[in-house]
């Protein structure tokens, strides 16, 4: 388990839950209000901070972080205090589109979280162990670490690519909050703390189709084709079932994205009656620090 700072990591059995609130009751020293404000509330409180944090501590592009700046700077502090609040949220309040938005944000905001809350800021999110596992919130009357919000609720509770089983079994509550269908291109909203992660960008309810359109171009502009080989993220390995059943129907999904170029020498290619292989490049897990 990662060294923390202060007391920003509460340890509830294997989760590290990083918004519980502490014996002190700080939120009534600081003589601050009990929450009153509704999910959707709450949610766009955190759309508005999570903008401010971009806009201060992250490279244009949402690609690099500052986490030294960032958690020393008051932003932060006044992140912490909101974070806490998750706590009273009733998530039933949202639908479909609102609880996609919802938590493909609290998972980057989890993720630059638990990354500053390290006492050394870690040279790779593996320098962690189990940090995906374990970097939890409390969200209502649930508790989600990284990886339930990721192949649980985001995924449609397909599980964890190296499991064979749901993130949610039949008898965990959790299953309530999954969305009923899996949108693949979360994948390119969802930051890990690694260099090779889409960068981090702030989704809402009025934006996030147009939003998720723009960063699945955006991720795919990437990819190439060198010698009948299509060069793509290892992402695209990992996930490949949230893609397409087959590399045809693959290539066919991730046609429309390409750049221009790429697009016509696929297009030329598949003239032909072939398919492109597809050749993963080496994932980049050193942090996505400034």
């Amino acid at each position: 388990m990662a060294t923390t700072m202060g007391n920003l990591i509460f340890s509830s059995g294997s989760l590290n839950v990083l918004n519980s609130s502490d014996s002190s009751n700080e939120e009534e020293q600081d003589g601050a209000k009990p929450n009153t404000l509704s999910a959707i509330e709450l949610s766009q409180a955190l759309q508005k901070l999570m903008t401010r944090l971009v806009g201060n501590y992250m490279c244009n592009d949402g690609s690099k972080v500052d986490y030294e700046s960032l958690r020393n700077g008051s932003l932060f502090k006044e992140y912490l205090k909101l974070s806490k609040l998750l706590q009273n949220v009733k998530i039933e309040e949202f639908d479909e589109n609102e609880r996609k938005v919802f938590f493909i944000n609290i998972y980057n905001a989890l993720t630059i979280h638990g990354l500053s809350a390290c006492e050394d800021v870690p040279s790779s999110p593996l320098d962690i162990s189990n940090f995906w596992k374990k970097t939890a919130y409390k969200i209502g009357s649930f508790t989600f670490s990284l990886d339930d919000i990721e192949h649980g609720v985001l995924r449609a509770n397909k599980g964890h690519p190296s499991a064979s089983s749901p993130q949610f079994p039949d008898d965990d509550s959790r299953r309530s909050v999954c969305l009923s269908k899996l949108d693949p291109r979360i994948h390119f909203a969802l930051n890990c703390g690694a260099k090779s992660c889409p960068p981090i960008r702030v989704y809402t309810k009025d934006n996030v189709e147009t939003a998720l359109e723009k960063a699945a171009r955006a991720f795919c502009q990437e990819i190439r084709l060198e010698r009948n080989k299509l060069k793509l993220s290892m992402i695209f390995r990992w996930y490949f079932g949230d893609f397409a059943s087959s590399e045809p129907d693959f290539i066919r999904w991730v046609l429309p994205y390409l750049d221009s170029e790429t697009m016509q020498q696929v297009d030329a290619l598949l003239t032909t009656g072939s398919y492109p292989a597809l050749d993963f490049v080496k994932y980049d897990w050193s942090l996505n620090k400034v």
